[in-house]
């Protein structure tokens, strides 16, 4: 817990260290919630509460950096570990097309 009288002296001391894993803010001013939220980094920031982010399934919670990698509860948690597989399926009959593709590019010259 951090008792400050200038918030800028509280933003340097959280930006030099690394990014924490929680943000917690207590506070009824817009504008200080407002620069918080843009000027710290952290996994999740709560907002005048310390534990309800636990409570809605739809807030994924996790760090940043060294205080964690990856999102985790509810869906995210299944987003986290699935592996989203790209695939290209190009038919194999559209091999002609490779010529206009790659070099040499000489036989394509008299079509310009």
């Amino acid at each position: 817990i951090l008792e400050y009288e200038d918030i800028q002296s509280v933003l340097k001391f959280v930006r030099s260290r690394e990014k924490p894993l929680v943000c917690y803010l207590f506070s009824n001013n817009a504008k200080l919630i407002d620069e918080v939220k843009k000027k710290v980094s952290a996994g999740t920031m709560d907002v005048n509460d310390c534990l309800m982010h636990m409570m809605v399934p739809t807030l994924p919670f996790g760090g940043v950096g060294h205080s964690g990698i990856g999102k985790y509860h509810g869906k995210a948690t299944f987003d986290q570990f699935t592996h989203h597989k790209s695939v290209l399926h190009k038919p194999i009959g559209m091999e002609s097309v490779n010529n206009l593709r790659y070099p040499p590019y000489s036989a394509l010259i008299p079509l310009l």
